[in-house]
């Protein structure tokens, strides 16, 4: 067991040899080499890497004395290589599977880049992503000056984050246009930033819709949540909207929810949201008047149906 880096860890973590292969020299061969081809797994998080270790004559690092003046026995480096590639100290953005396509295919070639250490491709790939997201939020035509600067002005950024841009930009045009090759240090940060704006734009409303009761903006999102609650009903119930959503009612903006409810029943009654009925139209007294509400019947072992014959869906 010895210690080697861990990409899913970002850091020096134990790991066991769980296959080797050793090839050497042929013994006929006056030039001494070795190659050792690993399968390495990390005791922590049981992530599995490929390791290759070589060594040669040339590669001395250092002599044994022997008192006498002698140097008889040597010790020799060895060069490790990890596959597949990785980042130091760095992870990988969550459900990128929400980014619009452009952009998530130019920010994982950008990656790849990186890993093999081409960083003028990656210099360039890092403009091109700030490019892309421009492109997707539709901020109009102009050069790549232009377009960061009305992100603020569309209030997108801060002023102080459209200058990390900038700085971007002109590490991209350098790495184009001079080929100048940037240090990885420089690589790293402009990576930071536009992670950190791919964060801002696009994923952390993920994690808030997952883990927080985030306001809800669209008929869509009104929909899956109206699912979601009537999912975890156990017994046959008729209710109305707002008795279902409870708590739940403060995430709507009232003005939106008359016109929400009514594309509810529309597809209700076009079969399209086949997990809730229309109940009966009754009287209820609120604030003291009497108003006709819309009834909903809930069939709990309808949904456990339809569920099942879509596979595994989790919330």
């Amino acid at each position: 067991m010895e210690k080697c880096y861990c990409p899913n860890c970002t850091g020096q973590t134990k790991h066991n040899v769980i296959f080797e292969k050793l090839k050497r020299q042929d013994p006929l061969d006056d030039f001494k080499w070795y190659q050792k081809h690993q399968m390495i797994e990390c005791c922590g998080c049981e992530n599995i890497q490929f390791r290759i270790i070589y060594s040669d004559e040339t590669m001395v690092k250092s002599f044994y004395h022997d008192g006498e003046g002698q140097y008889p026995d040597h010790e020799y480096f060895e060069d490790h290589k990890l596959y597949p590639p990785f980042i130091t100290e760095h992870k990988i953005l969550r459900n990128l599977y929400c980014l619009p396509e452009k952009i998530r295919i130019v920010y994982n070639e950008t990656l790849e880049a990186i890993k093999s250490g081409s960083y003028i491709l990656a210099g360039v790939g890092l403009r091109a992503l700030i490019e892309a997201i421009t492109l997707d939020q539709k901020i109009g035509k102009g050069n790549l000056q232009v377009r960061i600067n009305k992100l603020v002005t569309q209030k997108l950024i801060t002023q102080n984050e459209a200058d990390r841009l900038h700085a971007i930009r002109f590490l991209g045009n350098d790495s184009v246009h001079e080929m100048d090759v940037p240090q990885f240090s420089k690589i790293q940060i402009a990576l930071e930033i536009t992670e950190h704006l791919i964060k801002n734009l696009y994923l952390i409303n993920v994690e808030v819709q997952k883990h927080l009761d985030a306001m809800i903006n669209n008929y869509g999102e009104f929909r899956d949540l109206v699912f979601k609650i009537v999912f975890k009903y156990s017994k046959e119930e008729e209710k109305t909207l707002e008795e279902i959503l409870d708590k739940h009612l403060r995430r709507i903006e009232k003005s939106y929810i008359a016109n929400y409810e009514e594309k509810l029943i529309e597809e209700i009654k076009s079969n399209v949201v086949h997990w809730l009925k229309l109940g009966e139209m009754k009287i209820k007294k609120i604030k003291g008047e009497d108003f006709e509400v819309q009834y909903y019947k809930i069939f709990p072992n309808q949904i456990d149906t339809m569920i099942s014959s879509f596979g595994d869906i989790s919330f």
